[in-house]
């Protein structure tokens, strides 16, 4: 389940940083393990990192980024199986930042009716109230009745 990195220097540096980590909190890891370094119970799948801390182990999983990740069709299935296992997790390391495109959709807002209205984009909006029941008729709050409103 290894990524696809960029450069071949990439893919020997990167894990590495990595797994320095997990080897400064104390676990034993093995780097792209292949064979019986792979536990029975994810055979099949090819883990980046494996790291142990006495009854704890944890299967790694790198990716540059968040297309990788999105390219990952079994890192679901994979966590499952993981996280179904007592004294086993799953951790997902994604190495580059979110770009400015993918953050954009998560911190888009819809502008108010005033934001649009600044803008010059479109006239105000109408709001209609229902004071006196959803099935009433409603007056016009924002504008006089009986102007023109292109509607």
């Amino acid at each position: 389940m290894s990524s696809d990195y960029p450069s071949d220097a990439m893919q020997q540096e990167t894990p590495e940083r990595v797994a320095q980590r997990y080897r400064d909190e104390g676990y034993q890891v093995v780097v792209r393990p292949f064979g019986e370094q792979i536990p029975p119970f994810i055979a099949g799948f090819q883990p980046d990192l494996i790291a142990i801390r006495g009854n704890e182990g944890v299967i790694v999983e790198i990716k540059i980024n968040r297309m990788d990740l999105s390219r990952d069709h079994q890192i679901s299935r994979l966590a499952e199986i993981v996280n179904a296992r007592p004294g086993w997790r799953l951790d997902l390391v994604v190495l580059e930042p979110e770009t400015t495109v993918e953050k954009a959709p998560q911190e888009a807002a819809e502008p108010s009716d005033e934001q649009l209205a600044q803008m010059g984009a479109v006239a105000p909006v109408p709001r209609i109230s229902t004071k006196s029941g959803p099935f009433s008729r409603g007056e016009w709050l924002e504008s006089p009745p009986g102007s023109a409103r292109g509607y």
